[in-house]
Parts: C-alpha cells; structure tokens; sequence
C-alpha cells in the first residue's frame, strides 16, 4: 500500500503539470503561475502522527517573486513545497488554519476523526 504522502506527491504533480483553465483555478506554468495545492502538513518530530490537508480557497494570487520563483526553479510540485515551506508556512492565513486543526484535535469529540473513518 502506497504512503498518503506519495499518493499526495503523485496528486500535486500531476495538478501542477496541466496547463489547464478554469473560472477560478489559472494553470501557466511559463509565466510561473500555477496552483499552490495539497500541502501535507504531518506533526513535527513524531512519524506515526497523522498528517493534515485542508482543502479550501486559496488565500489569494501569487505575487511576482512566487512566480519568478517557479519561472527559475521548475514549475513542479517540489518546488510548490519548497516555496510553501520557505515563504508560507508563517503565513497568517496558514497559522489560522493550523491554529483551528490544533484546536480540533484536541477536543474530546474530533470531527477530524470522524470525518476520517467515513
């Protein structure tokens, strides 16, 4: 059985790599635009911890640095990651989200477990 996180990895690539256009999601990798999608974040220092991924709105357009960014690297998900990580993951808009799954996981009835087990 395949890892979540390469199922995951698998899922991004293949996202990041169309060229593809729809009412709200813009796919040009040559001009560095592509979508930011599908970051695993796994607790820090514990393996067997379950990771997270919210699915959502994206906070907002790319600025001209992220795009210059993947415009020099490669417009891959690793590079997607590797900016996420570098740029991102302080990201007001990032801690919230981390903030409400943190909180969730500690209340005695998690809706995260439940929604898992369906």
């Amino acid at each position: 059985m395949k890892s979540i996180r390469t199922c995951i990895n698998y899922i991004g690539e293949e996202f990041v790599k169309d060229t593809f256009t729809y009412p709200d999601i813009i796919c040009k990798p040559k001009e560095g635009i592509i979508p930011r999608c599908l970051i695993l974040e796994e607790e820090a220092g514990n393996p067997n911890a379950r990771g997270s991924i919210v699915v959502g709105i994206n906070p907002g357009r790319s600025t001209p640095r992220e795009r210059k960014y993947y415009c020099e690297r490669a417009c891959t998900y690793t590079s997607v990651k590797e900016y996420w990580e570098d740029h991102l993951h302080n990201h007001p808009y990032y801690q919230r989200l981390r903030e409400f799954l943190n909180q969730a996981r500690r209340r005695r009835s998690n809706p995260l477990d439940r929604a898992s087990s369906l």
